[in-house]
């Protein structure tokens, strides 16, 4: 669910980054996540899915939830917003990139974090001594990629698969790629030659860091990005994301809070699974948030989520049937 967005800015001589997103938030479910994925999917095979899901569920509305997706570090120096749900997970993916002092307190998950195995307990300890004093958040970010993360949604899929047996749960690390798993656009200062400059982050599911001048993910994302490049005026670089984001551009504070907002708005209009907005400025003074009161709930029928996606394919197999006449009356 969700789209999130991500413009870095110029306010004087001053490096700043805005991000966006809207309010909408799905349950925690992995089989609801899996059908949305699925029926939105371009792949057409993936509709036996969605009718899979409502024989076997009898559901027939699914009801997102309104809240932020914006998440603003203890100490107020880093911004973190994630598209998905707001499941365990993505829930300790956030505790440790904003908060990572309350993260290493947490014995039992680190040693689960740690081994998918049982560790005996005389060196329990002395594993999590070893590990918290190695221990470096800010060094990870800078190599371009944070391990914990990848674990973290590694744990959760086996989880969700109630692969009670190590060797099962082992069996499913480094398979992620998940619908009820979150990714994320992060931001925070980060020292070049004894200065900080604030950054613009994509996080990935694998744990991958991409620094990015803009950027959107989410259902609502290839909206979002598309008006941003209208507006940024790189278009043509759409299917360059790397090289898109090495162009340097001064863009005031005004006019990227304007880009962001309307991004988000843009999406909204665009996709069924975007609704509100919430954005936020983060400097080197620190935070400064617009955050939404918007609550409620917002139903989606199932049936005619697919309805409309089997029309959509209809569509399209008429038009690659008349291209194929048109083939064929050339020959």
């Amino acid at each position: 669910m969700t789209v999130i967005v991500g413009l870095e800015a110029s306010a004087g001589d001053e490096k700043i980054v805005v991000i966006g997103a809207d309010r909408l938030n799905v349950n925690g479910d992995l089989s609801t996540a899996q059908f949305l994925r699925y029926v939105n999917c371009e792949n057409p095979n993936n509709l036996s899915f969605g009718f899979d899901f409502l024989e076997k569920t009898g559901m027939d509305k699914i009801k997102l939830k309104f809240g932020p997706k914006i998440k603003v570090s203890k100490n107020r120096d880093a911004l973190l917003a994630h598209t998905g749900v707001n499941n365990e997970a993505n829930q300790q993916v956030s505790k440790l990139l904003l908060n990572p002092e309350d993260f290493l307190k947490q014995d039992a998950f680190l040693m689960e974090l740690l081994s998918p195995f049982k560790i005996d307990p005389k060196i329990t300890q002395e594993i999590l001594s070893d590990y918290r004093s190695s221990f470096d958040l800010k060094r990870s970010l800078g190599k371009g990629y944070v391990p914990e993360i990848r674990r973290i949604f590694d744990m959760a899929v086996a989880k969700e698969h109630k692969l009670r047996s190590p060797l099962f749960r082992l069996s499913w690390w480094d398979r992620n790629y998940n619908a009820a798993l979150s990714e994320y656009l992060f931001s925070s200062g980060f020292n070049f030659d004894d200065k900080s400059r604030i950054l613009l982050l994509d996080i990935s599911l694998t744990g991958a860091l991409t620094r990015r001048q803009y950027y959107a993910k989410g259902y609502g994302g290839k909206y979002a990005l598309e008006y941003m490049r209208d507006r940024l005026g790189t278009r043509q670089l759409g299917f360059f994301h790397d090289s898109e984001s090495l162009i340097e551009r001064d863009i005031s504070l005004d006019e990227a809070v304007d880009i962001v907002t309307n991004a988000i708005n843009f999406a909204n209009k665009k996709s069924d699974f975007c609704r509100g907005l919430d954005y936020a400025i983060i400097t080197s003074k620190g935070i400064d948030t617009h955050f939404s009161n918007e609550q409620g709930e917002y139903e989606i029928s199932l049936m005619e989520l697919i309805n409309r996606r089997t029309s959509n394919l209809r569509t399209e197999i008429n038009q690659l049937k008349t291209i194929k006449q048109r083939y064929n009356q050339r020959k």
